[in-house]
């Protein structure tokens, strides 16, 4: 293992530790972390998630998702599962951030979350989610954004991912 690569390899099963050996030869960089994530998009009227995996690479930030067995009760149906492999380059992270739930509806949907009886008692029971909020301009120009959640330690992603983001300023 290089002294730069990801330190969660080492206490992987081979099996798993291939698959990211492969990975890191089939898109030519070094695997610094990963974690199994949720991605949240804004579809029309409400937020879609999609579950895969997150992993940073020196060069890279990527997301990934692969298909899902069908549930018992559509065994018979054919999938329409379309892959999610979403590359955004460090260089242009501009801000990453954690926010919680309720700024990520108004962010994505431009509105704010419903506040009635049942969301306030939701609350009353536990904390509010919280996003990773990743944020920043493609070489084309194109801006991007995209939350995640349920990941490993967000708050070591926000301050591994920032670290790129100062050396740049």
């Amino acid at each position: 293992m290089m002294p730069d690569q990801c330190p969660q390899l080492a206490k992987l099963p081979e099996n798993v530790r291939k698959f990211w050996e492969d990975k890191q030869r089939e898109v030519d960089d070094t695997l610094i972390r990963f974690s199994y994530a949720v991605l949240t998009e804004s579809a029309e009227r409400f937020l879609v998630n999609k579950s895969g995996i997150l992993y940073l690479m020196k060069n890279n930030l990527w997301f990934e998702d692969f298909p899902k067995p069908p549930l018992f009760f559509f065994l018979g149906t054919k999938s329409e599962y379309k892959k999610t492999l979403i590359q955004m380059p460090r260089a242009a992270l501009g801000k990453v951030e954690i926010i919680p739930e309720s700024a990520l509806h108004e962010l994505f949907q431009g509105k704010k979350q419903g506040s009635g009886f049942f969301q306030n008692l939701f609350r009353l029971f536990g904390a509010e989610p919280r996003y990773l909020l990743l944020s920043g301009k493609q070489a084309s120009g194109s801006s991007f954004q995209y939350a995640f959640h349920e990941l490993d330690d967000p708050q070591s992603w926000v301050q591994t991912l920032s670290e790129g983001l100062e050396t740049r300023k």
